[in-house]
């Protein structure tokens, strides 16, 4: 539960702020929770074979865009390892939880980053 309760603060910050963020100069925080999002949407895509709303969903756009910027200002490297972070937390609650109960949350929860 805690690890729930983790992502979803993470989740819920980057959504609240996606807009507040300079794009153009992300802080290496902001890229960081970023990628971390990234990772966790990657992987509930992969696991629960569920497709993002990427057209014309401004939340989807903005995390895209801000990976490439975040990319190119301070590396692949540390995008990487925070994307894992992201990764490794869906893995965790699907352990914890189970594929079905971690797929129907993250449906339920962040429905505007899944179809």
């Amino acid at each position: 539960m805690k690890l729930k309760a983790i992502l979803t603060f993470i989740l819920s910050i980057t959504a609240i702020n996606a807009w507040a963020i300079d794009l153009d100069n992300p802080s290496l925080e902001n890229c960081k929770d970023n990628a971390d999002l990234l990772g966790y949407m990657l992987t509930i895509k992969a696991q629960c074979n569920l497709k993002s709303e990427s057209d014309g969903n401004l939340l989807v756009e903005t995390i895209n865009q801000m990976s490439r910027q975040c990319i190119a200002q301070y590396g692949e490297n540390s995008m990487a390892n925070a994307t894992r972070a992201g990764i490794f937390s869906v893995k965790g609650e699907m352990e914890e939880t189970g594929r079905n109960a971690t797929c129907y949350r993250a449906l339920t929860e962040y429905s505007g980053l899944f179809d």
